[in-house]
């Protein structure tokens, strides 16, 4: 019985699924007054919040996710903020790619900024 039990139990552990909390990347180089900037965002977060997976199949292509770019855009920039000493610094979407890390596949948004000229990047959101 007792063997019985231990055989119970690597089979359960055996079968459990280790879920990884998704990573999001986040890259700022500042060259003088301008700020690049590039952001990676895990499909699978957008996916739960905006919803990419248009046709319910469980599975995100690059078709839906490019239908879904200003919506990305708009989503993921609404919570990004980028300040100066003399105030906010507006961010403008430039590119819309894809990339793919171990965990899943991610969306990635290139960005610029303009600093005002006495400025310098003192915090974000």
């Amino acid at each position: 019985m007792k063997r019985l039990r231990i055989m119970l139990l690597f089979f359960i552990v055996s079968h459990a699924h280790a879920h990884k909390p998704s990573d999001t990347y986040l890259t700022l180089v500042v060259k003088g007054a301008e700020i690049a900037g590039q952001w990676n965002i895990a499909l699978r977060d957008l996916d739960y919040a905006i919803g990419l997976d248009i046709d319910g199949d469980a599975q995100i292509t690059w078709g839906e996710v490019r239908t879904r770019h200003q919506d990305i855009a708009a989503y993921a920039m609404s919570r990004l903020a980028l300040k100066s000493e003399d105030g906010s610094c507006k961010a403008n979407v430039s590119d819309h790619l894809s990339d793919e890390h171990t965990d899943g596949g991610y969306s990635v948004i290139r960005f610029v900024a303009a600093m005002q000229p006495s400025g310098a990047i003192i915090g974000g959101a």
